[in-house]
C-alpha cells in the first residue's frame, strides 16, 4: 500500500504513521520468515534423526511425530495426529504411566528408561526412552517430548551374553570333574595299560574341550570384525567339507552337498567356515551310522541361503527353546561326557550354536531350524542305538530317514538388510 503513497513532497503526520507501520511490518514478516526456516530446519533434522520422536499435549494426545518414528513403529502420522499411540504393552503400561505423572509434577527429564513397545505389526522392540516436559506461554506444563531409541539388538546381544556365561558353568563342570576322576586313578599301581591308556585319553579329551570352551569364550566376548568379500564359494565348501569328513571318519555318516554359485560379496570366509563345522558337527552327532547329512547352498530372495539337513534323531518338543540357549539340556550328560567329537550322541556342547546365534543377533545373518522327532523315540528315556542296521523299528536308510531329522537354515545378508 505504501507504495501508492506519493513521495515527492513532505508527508503528513498519517503518512509518516503508515511508514513506520509498514517498516514494522516488514521487519516482523522478516522475523516469521526467519523463525519459519529455523522451525522447518528443526523438524528436517528431527524427521532424519534415527530416534522417533512424538510431542504429546497434557492430556497424552499426538501433537508431532517424526518421519523416523512411522519408520520405525509403521504407523503414519494421520492414523495418530489428534490420538493416543497404541503401543504401550499391558505389562509396561503401570511404569511408564507412573513416570510420565512423576515428569509432569516434579519437572525432572527421564534419561534413559528401558522398557517396551509394540510396533503397528505386532513386533515387540526393546526401547530406552528419554523425555521431558516443555511449558506454555503461562509457564505452565503444557505437554511431553519423547524420544525413542531401538534398542532391540542390543538388548538381544546383553541377554545372549548373559546366557552364555550362565551356561559356561555346565560346559567347564564336567570336563573338570571327569579330570579330577581320572587324575586319582592314574596314580595307582595296580593300573592295566590298557586302563591306563583309556584314562590318559579321557583326561586329553576333556582338556581339548577346555581349549574349546575357552576359545569360543573369548571369541563371544572380543567377536571378530566382520569381513565380507568375494571368495570361490564352491571350492571353499567343498574344502571344509573334505575337512570334515577326515575329522569324522571314525562314523558311517555319508555327508552329501547340492551346491550352487552364490553371491559372496555380503559373506566372510571365516564365519562361514565357523558354521559349517558347527553344523556338520552337530548333524553327524545326531544322526545314526548308515545315515545322511546333506549340506545345501543356494541363492535366495534375500541372500546366500546354507542348510545343513540331517536325517538324524530330531529334537524334543519341550527342548526346542533351549536350542539357541543350552543345548546341553536336550542330553543327558552321562550320554556325552567320555564321548568324542562326532561321536553319536556327542551333543550337549551348546556354546557353538549359542555362538552362532549371537553372530546372528549381530545382523549379518539369520539363523533358524526346522526338526521333527524320530518316530520311535518319543521321550529323553527312549534312546537310538546309534545305527540304523541296529534299529528294530526300521528296514533300511529310506525308512530312518522318513522318521525324523533337523534342519538348519542360515541366510547371510549385507547389513542393514532384514531377512
Amino acid at each position: 500500500m505504501i507504495d501508492q503513497i506519493d513521495k515527492s513532497g513532505p508527508l503528513d503526520s498519517e503518512q509518516q504513521e503508515l511508514q513506520r507501520l509498514l517498516g514494522r511490518l516488514q521487519k516482523t514478516e522478516a522475523e516469521a520468515r526467519t523463525a519459519q526456516e529455523l522451525l522447518q530446519g528443526i523438524l528436517n533434522a528431527i524427521d532424519s534423526s534415527a530416534d522417533a520422536i512424538i510431542i504429546y499435549d497434557a492430556d497424552g494426545n499426538t501433537k508431532y511425530i517424526s518421519d523416523s518414528f512411522t519408520r520405525l513403529f509403521g504407523w503414519t502420522k494421520e492414523e495418530l495426529l489428534g490420538k493416543r499411540i497404541p503401543f504401550v504393552p499391558e505389562s509396561e503400561k503401570e511404569v511408564s504411566l507412573a513416570g510420565i505423572n512423576r515428569m509432569m509434577q516434579d519437572g525432572k527429564p527421564l534419561s534413559g528408561f528401558e522398557t517396551k513397545r509394540t510396533r503397528k505389526d505386532g513386533t515387540v522392540l526393546d526401547v530406552s526412552i528419554s523425555s521431558s516436559r516443555y511449558l506454555d506461554s503461562h509457564g505452565e506444563p503444557s505437554g511431553v517430548l519423547v524420544i525413542l531409541r531401538d534398542i532391540t539388538a542390543w538388548k538381544s546381544m546383553q541377554r545372549a551374553r548373559q546366557r552364555a556365561v550362565n551356561h559356561l558353568s555346565h560346559e567347564l563342570t564336567t570336563p573338570l570333574a571327569i579330570i579330577d576322576a581320572s587324575l586319582p586313578k592314574l596314580g595307582r599301581h595296580d593300573l592295566s595299560p590298557e586302563e591306563r591308556q583309556k584314562s590318559l585319553a579321557r583326561v586329553r579329551r576333556n582338556l581339548a574341550r577346555l581349549k574349546e570352551v575357552q576359545l569360543i569364550v573369548q571369541q563371544m566376548v572380543a567377536p571378530s570384525k566382520y569381513r565380507p568379500r568375494p571368495f570361490p564359494v564352491i571350492p571353499f565348501v567343498l574344502d571344509t567339507l573334505d575337512t570334515l569328513r577326515k575329522r569324522s571318519s571314525n562314523r558311517s555318516v555319508a555327508l552329501l552337498h547340492r551346491l550352487q554359485p552364490v553371491d559372496s560379496t555380503v559373506i566372510d570366509p571365516d564365519m562361514l567356515k565357523r558354521v559349517l563345522h558347527t553344523l556338520v558337527k552337530n548333524a553327524i552327532e545326531n544322526t545314526p551310522d548308515g545315515g545322511t547329512v546333506t549340506v545345501i547352498m543356494e541363492s535366495a530372495q534375500s541372500g546366500p541361503l546354507l542348510q545343513v539337513e540331517d536325517r538324524g534323531v530330531g529334537i524334543l518338543r519341550e527342548d526346542l527353546p533351549f536350542i539357541f540357549e543350552a543345548f546341553h539340556h536336550t542330553q543327558d550328560t552321562e550320554h556325552y561326557s567320555t564321548k568324542r567329537p562326532f561321536d553319536f550322541n556327542a551333543g550337549g556342547k551348546g556354546l557353538e550354536l549359542m555362538q552362532l546365534k549371537m553372530l546372528a543377533d549381530e545382523g549379518y545373518m539369520d539363523i533358524r531350524f526346522e526338526t521333527s522327532r524320530c518316530l520311535y523315540l518319543p521321550t529323553l528315556k527312549d534312546h537310538c542305538p546309534g545305527g540304523i542296521s541296529m534299529c528294530e523299528h526300521v528296514n533300511d536308510e529310506r525308512d530312518c530317514r522318513k522318521s525324523g531329522g533337523t534342519t538348519f537354515s542360515v541366510l547371510f545378508k549385507a547389513p542393514n538388510v532384514s531377512g
